[in-house]
């Protein structure tokens, strides 16, 4: 508790530090997606959706989420 952030206190954001977050995260998702993007259109890719999914794994990730947002 010691942060003053977690005080109420005031936060400096730079300039280098947005920088960094937009290079690290905002950049490889733009990214990954533009990627998609350009051959799924290309392919003509249709999503679908899977209403039960059939791997053991999936199923527990998805029951573990759902108990998360109901609590």
């Amino acid at each position: 508790m010691s942060s003053s952030i977690v005080r109420g206190g005031d936060s400096r954001i730079s300039d280098q530090s947005i920088d960094d977050v937009v290079r690290q995260v905002i950049n490889p998702i733009w990214s990954a997606y533009s990627f998609f993007t350009l051959y799924a259109n290309i392919d003509d890719y249709q999503a679908t959706l899977i209403n039960q999914p059939s791997n053991t794994l999936d199923k527990y990730i998805l029951a573990k989420t759902h108990q998360l947002v109901t609590t």
